[in-house]
């Protein structure tokens, strides 16, 4: 019994060794004759025991193998899935920007053929004077809920209003 104990200690802590040396690469029959190796030399191993250890150690390496390999799988396909994911986001906004600015043109024209010239050039100066505020807040930093008194990180009430 203590024997296997200390079997499966060496091979945990083999193992661990093996993976913070990056033997990722070797082949898992060298990997595990190194093992056996290390092991025979503290426990005495008879031929028997470095046989039979020496197939579960091939065998185990090669499922750590594929193991990593599925890994590997999962984090590229989480890559392309997330670049997917920004190549969606950057259409939605170049979708929703062109019909914005065709909502905007459309508004424009709107209010050119109802209101009167002077009128049209009153809501023309009105509309630039908006935006140089909101760009000037953009600047600042200042967002919605500072213009309103709200201060960050308390919960928001009920309709946005306190």
């Amino acid at each position: 019994m203590k024997n296997l104990i200390v079997l499966l200690l060496a091979i945990t802590t083999s193992f661990g060794f093996a993976q913070k040396r990056g033997m990722n690469k070797v082949d898992p029959e060298e990997r595990a004759q190194e093992k056996i190796d290390r092991l025979d030399a503290e426990l005495q191993l008879s031929n028997n025991q470095k046989s039979e250890l020496k197939t579960y150690f091939i065998e185990a390496q090669k499922e750590t193998q594929q193991i990593r390999k599925k890994q590997v799988q999962r984090r590229e396909t989480a890559r392309e899935n997330r670049e997917a994911m920004q190549a969606q986001r950057a259409e939605i906004s170049k979708v929703r920007k062109n019909s914005m600015e065709t909502r905007r043109a459309a508004t424009e024209e709107k209010m050119k053929s109802v209101l009167s010239e002077d009128q049209f050039s009153k809501w023309k100066e009105m509309k630039e004077d908006r935006q140089e505020r909101v760009t000037e807040r953009q600047r600042r930093g200042e967002g919605k809920r500072e213009r309103r008194g709200e201060r960050k990180g308390r919960e928001r009430v009920k309709g946005g209003r306190r």
